[in-house]
């Protein structure tokens, strides 16, 4: 947050801008923002805002942004598909109109289902980068640091192979140099995006807070259920591979082996019948 608003900085000075100027733009932005969200209701804004959140768009402008380009999509998408298709000749008026309500259908559900499709790929790569870093941090503990050292230690080993979780834990040390504890830190970064596992640490990294408990042995004996669990679920996997492979073989490679074994004797059995 601070980088942000160190480069903000010397981008308006940059730009020339005074401060009064700056509030102005400002205004002006929050001002367009209000006319492209009119139509939505403080409820729909509110959900809107925490799905975009999960799916890691941050940005105080995301949800304005992201109404404009499913408006902008719902009336490009018929244009193009209805109108263009018509005047190529490819489509009579009626079914020109029809292919414009269906590429209007299109252009208004695409944009949730692509929605969910990141919000759902960044909470399993968080799920999945967490267990590492909870051992990095156990260990980081057992070994002497601070609490804030180890954070700062693991997002810094973690940055390059798990770089979306060292993001998540730069904003979670953010919030604890405001006052949080490590456990309300945890709830608010699960309750952001949506991750049942990390919803459980900070449940019991507020039990560990309220009771005077050690963080460490609290972190390492969670850590090694999240390890078996997570083993367990990769072992289910396997045992449904089975399963799931089953009807592929049946379709696909089944009919190519009879056709290889069964072929030649099907043709000498038709030759016999035309002699």
């Amino acid at each position: 947050a601070d980088q942000r608003r160190t480069r903000s900085r010397l981008q308006a000075l940059a730009r020339g801008e005074t401060t009064k100027a700056r509030v102005g733009r400002l205004l002006d932005q929050e001002k367009a923002d209000d006319q492209v969200l009119k139509g939505l209701a403080q409820g729909e804004r509110t959900s809107l805002q925490a799905r975009l959140a999960s799916a890691g768009f941050t940005n105080p402008r995301a949800l304005s942004r992201y109404v404009t380009a499913r408006m902008a999509l719902m009336i490009i998408i018929p244009l193009v598909v209805g109108l263009g298709s018509y005047l190529l000749g490819y489509l009579s008026d009626q079914a020109a109109a029809m292919a414009a309500l269906s590429g209007g259908g299109v252009a208004f559900v695409a944009p949730g289902l692509w929605l969910e499709q990141r919000i759902r790929r960044r909470k399993e790569t968080l799920r999945r980068a967490l267990p590492d870093a909870l051992d990095m941090l156990v260990l980081c503990l057992e070994g002497g640091l601070s609490l804030r050292g180890g954070l700062q230690r693991v997002t810094a080993e973690i940055d390059t192979v798990h770089p979306l979780l060292a993001s998540e834990f730069q904003v979670l040390q953010s919030k604890m140099q405001l006052g949080l504890g490590l456990g309300e830190a945890f709830k608010q970064f699960a309750d952001a995006n949506d991750i049942e596992d990390a919803r459980q640490l900070a449940s019991v990294l507020l039990q560990s807070e309220r009771f005077g408990a050690s963080t460490a042995k609290t972190l390492r004996t969670y850590a090694d259920g999240f390890r078996q669990e997570r083993q367990h679920v990769a072992e289910e996997k396997a045992q449904k591979a089975a399963v799931k492979i089953l009807f592929p073989t049946l379709v696909c490679i089944f009919p190519a082996i009879f056709i290889v074994i069964l072929g030649p004797a099907a043709l000498q059995i038709a030759r016999l019948f035309t002699r």
